[in-house]
C-alpha cells in the first residue's frame, strides 16, 4: 500500500530558501548551520563559517538520526529536519502497511524491546501491539499509528546500523549499508564504527589497538 507522508509543522515542511552546503562550503549558512547541528548535539566545534570534515561528520550524524540519507550534504530536506528538530516526509504506518519501512520500524522496535519476534514486511497484529508500547512508555497517543509524533520519539531512541536500521530516504533508493573503515598505520590497526546518535549525545563506538600511532578523522 502506498503509505501518506507526515506534515510535523508548517516551518519544517516548507520550502526553505537555503543554499546546499556542502565540505568546502563557508559562510554566514555554514555558520547556522553549525549552530543547528551543536543544539542537536552532532557538532562540537568553533562556529567558523568553515564546512570542513568534522562538520560533515556532524550533517551524517544527524541525518542518521531522523532516518535521512547520510551524505554529509545540506539540501533542503536536511535543513527542515534541523529546523523542526524531526524527522520530515517519512510516511504514516499502521495495520496493513507493507515494505521495508515497516522491517526498519520493526528493527527500531527491537532496540526499544517493543517488538521481540522476527521481523517481516507486513505490519501486523505483533508490530500494532508494539508501536503501542512505545507509545505508552513515550506519553503519546496510542493508537497504532506511527505519523509524525511517533517517529520524532523514535529519532530519539538510539538506532544502530549493525541492528540494519537504515534511513528510510536509503531503504526507498534500495541502497546498502557501507562496510565499517579500516584504518591500518604500519603494524597498528584501528578500526572505527559510528553506532548510533540519540537526542542527547553522539555515541560512537570503537575497537582499537594502536602502537605509537594515532588514529586521526
Amino acid at each position: 500500500m502506498t503509505a501518506p507522508t507526515n506534515t510535523f509543522n508548517a516551518q519544517a515542511n516548507a520550502q526553505i530558501n537555503k543554499p546546499v552546503l556542502k565540505r568546502g562550503s563557508t559562510g554566514a549558512a555554514v555558520q547556522e548551520l553549525q549552530r543547528l547541528l551543536n543544539r542537536w548535539e552532532t557538532y562540537f566545534g568553533d562556529i567558523d563559517g568553515i564546512f570542513d570534515i568534522v562538520v560533515e561528520n556532524g550533517v551524517k550524524a544527524y541525518q542518521h538520526r531522523v532516518f535521512l540519507k547520510e551524505d554529509g550534504i545540506v539540501g533542503n530536506v536536511t535543513w527542515q529536519a534541523l529546523y523542526s528538530g524531526a524527522p520530515v516526509n517519512m510516511p504514516v504506518l499502521k495495520k496493513g502497511s507493507t515494505g521495508e519501512i515497516v522491517v526498519m520500524l520493526q528493527r527500531l522496535l527491537q532496540t526499544t524491546g517493543d517488538f521481540n519476534t522476527e521481523t517481516s514486511p507486513n505490519f501486523g497484529p505483533r508490530t500494532d501491539a508494539a508501536v503501542r508500547s512505545f507509545q505508552k512508555r513515550f506519553n503519546l497517543v496510542v493508537d497504532g499509528i506511527v505519523g509524525d509524533r511517533t517517529w520524532h520519539a523514535l529519532s530519539k531512541v538510539p538506532h544502530y546500523k549493525h541492528l540494519g536500521v537504515l534511513s528510510y530516504n536509503l531503504l526507498s533508493q534500495h541502497s546498502s549499508l557501507k562496510k565499517a573503515m579500516s584504518y591500518e598505520p604500519n603494524s597498528s590497526i584501528a578500526k572505527v564504527s559510528c553506532v548510533s546518535v540519540s537526542a542527547n549525545s553522539l555515541l560512537v563506538r570503537e575497537n582499537t589497538r594502536l602502537g605509537n600511532s594515532k588514529l586521526k578523522l
